[in-house]
């Protein structure tokens, strides 16, 4: 058994309540790989819900970093809600979910205006030529606002998630405290 260290937490707990303890930790360090595959489906799913926030304050004709915060949050609470375990992997699929929802929400947002567009002149586009339309214009057009408008989005997402991701990336490192009788 280790000697405790300075910087160590000690708290003060009874018999029951550390063998308690270690058990969940026992627990939550024997999760189960899928819990990544569920939690990452959970962030992917959250992300794209809350990237309504974004779409809505863009439908409106607005930037507003609350957008990414509601990206971020519901990320997190996806990954949560489906069983995703707190490690320092969790925080690169929150990240890499929130960034897609990013896009996903930028695109999206490209698909309504061309879309309002097109109606002001009269012409009904259906929402597969749309998508189409889209992803050609990204590919192939002068997309060099669609980019700036996407790195605007990512620096919003990125302030509004680096708080829950700061909090999980360093309560997964405060994972290695050891519970012992003293």
């Amino acid at each position: 058994m280790k000697k405790p260290q300075r910087d160590d937490k000690l708290l003060p707990l009874c018999n029951s309540c550390a063998e308690s303890a270690a058990a969940r930790r026992r627990e939550i360090a024997d999760a189960s790989p899928i819990s990544y595959v569920t939690g990452t489906i959970g962030a992917l799913l959250g992300a794209l819900i809350g990237s309504a926030v974004w779409i809505g304050i863009g439908a409106a004709g607005f930037y507003a970093s609350i957008g990414g915060v509601a990206i971020a949050y519901a990320a997190f609470f996806g990954y949560r809600t489906l069983g995703g375990k707190s490690s320092k992997v969790s925080v690169l699929i929150i990240a890499v979910s929130v960034l897609a929802a990013v896009i996903f929400a930028e695109l999206f947002g490209v698909g309504l205006e061309l879309a309002r567009y097109a109606k002001s002149e009269g012409i009904q586009v259906p929402i597969p030529k749309l998508a189409e339309v889209v992803f050609e214009l990204v590919r192939e057009g002068d997309v060099s606002e669609i980019y700036m408008n996407m790195g605007i989005g990512i620096l919003f997402a990125g302030l509004g998630a680096y708080g829950i991701l700061k909090k999980i990336f360093f309560g997964a490192e405060q994972g290695n405290v050891s519970i012992r009788k003293v």
